[in-house]
């Protein structure tokens, strides 16, 4: 899916790569090495989406290959996997910036076996709220359970992500998640925007769109 928003967002985007013989990277959006021209960005208006790309020796083995990434605050973002293995994993990040009253949640979870995991979260509206997730973890030496670390997300109450893999006993790595959840206005004006300038006399529609909540 590709997702332009019109207005009230910024987006950046940069690669990175986990390097042999390093469990993690850390991105600092105050640099520039790639001139991408990352700025920081504000963690609780900011959500976190990318994709990776495995070396070709890793042989599916998922600690090797498996990373969660999270914006560890305003100025770095981490991505992580279980293990310090030689082969590298390429990472494409975007950082989706929101510019109007979203509300922003990002974080990562403990280590944890059992199945399901009741996240504890800020309090949330369930009809306005979405949540992304990434998952590091699994088998540190075949390639056989990619069930392990493979989770669903779902906000299942005001307070509460349920995050539920396809097994129910303990895997062999233990799992991590970092999560990004955004929550959406409640009401957003959209007429007039920004920068309008309405003189004395003329005549304009105030608009706005908003919320099942409201309904």
């Amino acid at each position: 899916q590709l997702i332009q928003f019109d207005r009230d967002v910024k987006v950046q985007q940069g690669t990175a790569q986990i390097a042999s013989g390093q469990p993690s990277v850390a991105v600092n959006l105050n640099v520039d090495p790639a001139g991408t021209s990352p700025d920081p960005v504000v963690k609780t208006k900011s959500m976190l989406v990318f994709f990776t790309k495995p070396s070709t020796t890793t042989a599916g083995v998922e600690q090797q290959y498996a990373v969660d990434g999270v914006i560890t605050d305003n100025n770095t973002l981490t991505f992580t996997r279980g293990t310090n293995s030689a082969n590298t994993v390429g990472i494409v990040w975007y950082v989706v910036e929101f510019t109007n009253q979203v509300i922003a949640q990002n974080g990562r979870t403990a280590a944890w076996t059992a199945t399901p995991l009741n996240q504890a979260i800020n309090t949330v509206d369930l009809d306005r709220t979405v949540a992304v997730i990434s998952s590091s973890g699994g088998s540190a030496t075949d390639n056989a359970d990619h069930e392990e670390i493979t989770a669903t997300s779902q906000i299942t109450g005001t307070q509460t992500m349920q995050l539920t893999r396809t097994i129910a006993d303990a895997p062999a790595g233990n799992t991590y998640t970092s999560y990004s959840i955004a929550e959406f206005p409640l009401i957003d004006i959209t007429s007039p925007i920004a920068g309008d300038v309405w003189k004395v006399g003329e005549t304009h529609n105030i608009t706005w769109t908003y919320s099942k909540a409201m309904t």
